[in-house]
C-alpha cells in the first residue's frame, strides 16, 4: 500500500467516524514507512507526517476517544514527528473533554520543553 493510499483510508475513517480503524490504519503506516535513516520524519513524503497524525486525533476527537488520541500522541514521538503547537491544542481539547487534566498538564510541561512555551488556549486549558 502506497502512502496516499494510507492518507485516503484515514480521511475516509475520519467521514466515517471510525477511530479504531484510524488508530490502526496510521499504526500500519508507520509499521510499512519508518523515518529514513538520517532524515526527519516531516521531510520524507512517504512516511507519516504531522498532518496524518493529527488526523487521526482529530477523528479520535469527534468520537471522544482520548485513549486512543493519546496512543496517537506517542506513536508521533516514537515515529520521529515533532509536535507543534496545533498538535498540543488539539490534544488539550481531546484530555480537557475526557477530564484527564492530569494529561493536560503534562501537555503544558511539554510543550515548553520543546520550546513552543504555551499559548492562551494551553493555559487555559491547564
Amino acid at each position: 500500500v502506497d502512502p496516499e493510499t494510507y492518507r485516503a483510508v484515514l480521511r475516509a475513517c475520519g467521514y466515517a467516524g471510525r477511530w479504531m480503524e484510524a488508530r490502526e490504519i496510521l499504526e500500519e503506516f508507520c509499521e510499512a514507512y519508518p523515518p529514513q535513516s538520517g532524515v526527519a520524519a516531516e521531510a520524507s513524503a512517504s512516511s507519516p507526517n504531522l498532518a496524518d497524525f493529527e488526523l487521526a486525533m482529530a477523528i479520535c476527537r469527534e468520537e471522544g476517544a482520548w485513549e486512543a488520541a493519546y496512543f496517537i500522541l506517542r506513536l508521533a514521538r516514537v515515529h520521529g514527528i515533532t509536535a507543534e503547537m496545533s498538535t498540543y491544542r488539539l490534544a488539550a481539547e481531546i484530555f480537557l473533554k475526557a477530564e484527564r487534566y492530569d494529561v493536560v498538564l503534562s501537555l503544558l510541561e511539554d510543550s515548553r520543553n520543546q520550546g513552543l512555551g504555551a499559548d492562551a488556549v494551553l493555559y487555559e486549558a491547564a
